[in-house]
């Protein structure tokens, strides 16, 4: 799944609990510029994601695998 699609899952679970992205970054402890550029897909919750799902009652898919040296070459 791409950061993108994580950043719409984490917004619409937001969202159906009624929290703003200021509340949510309070209650995850991050700045709420971090949750914004969740959402947008900027940036992945690499470090927070089991207090996301608790959170938001979601499961976010590990992050993307980025490819391997090898595989870039060929």
């Amino acid at each position: 799944m791409e950061s993108e699609t994580v950043g719409i899952l984490i917004a619409r679970a937001r969202q159906r609990k009624g929290l703003t992205q200021v509340e949510l970054a309070r209650v995850l402890g991050v700045a709420a510029s971090t949750v914004a550029n969740w959402e947008r897909g900027v940036s992945y919750p690499l470090r927070k994601p089991a207090l996301i799902e608790d959170a938001l009652g979601i499961t976010i898919p590990p992050p993307p695998r980025a490819p391997e040296p090898q595989e870039i070459a060929s």
